[in-house]
């Protein structure tokens, strides 16, 4: 490959990163503002939300009926605190507030980790809680 050729290559990728990490930050945005239209755009149409208290969401039409239903009440409030990435891969950490973990209350320390579609659309989110083990 030539040097031009690695060039481009790597400013794809980095471009693909940057435009996954804007539509991560876009995300939180648009659910706390509540704008699900907003965020569904940020959408691929293949998206699956894994979750820990319950079965994965597959596709755009479930993610919504998810997120209108974590809507309902104002039931989810994330403040995120670090988001960064490599290649197809964006993380946010920060603390989570609202129905999780089984159905119940939390308010925990999380980390989503999203996978990119080539387009820089979300294609996954899986989501981690951080909570006290049990002695």
């Amino acid at each position: 490959m030539t040097d031009n050729g690695m060039h481009r290559s790597l400013s794809s990728v980095a471009g693909l990163t940057a435009a996954g990490i804007d539509h991560v930050r876009l995300a939180y945005c648009y659910l706390a503002a509540p704008d699900l239209d907003g965020y569904l755009s940020l959408l691929d149409a293949e998206m699956t939300v894994h979750r820990p208290d319950g079965p994965a969401a597959r596709g755009r039409t479930e993610v919504e009926a998810l997120r209108r239903q974590q809507l309902q009440g104002r039931s989810m409030k994330f403040t995120v605190s670090e988001v960064s990435g490599t290649g197809p891969t964006v993380v946010a950490v920060g603390h989570y507030t609202g129905d999780g973990l089984h159905g119940h209350y939390a308010d925990a320390e999380f980390c989503d980790l999203f996978k990119l579609a080539p387009s820089g659309l979300l294609l996954s989110q899986k989501t981690f809680f951080c909570v006290t083990p049990s002695a």
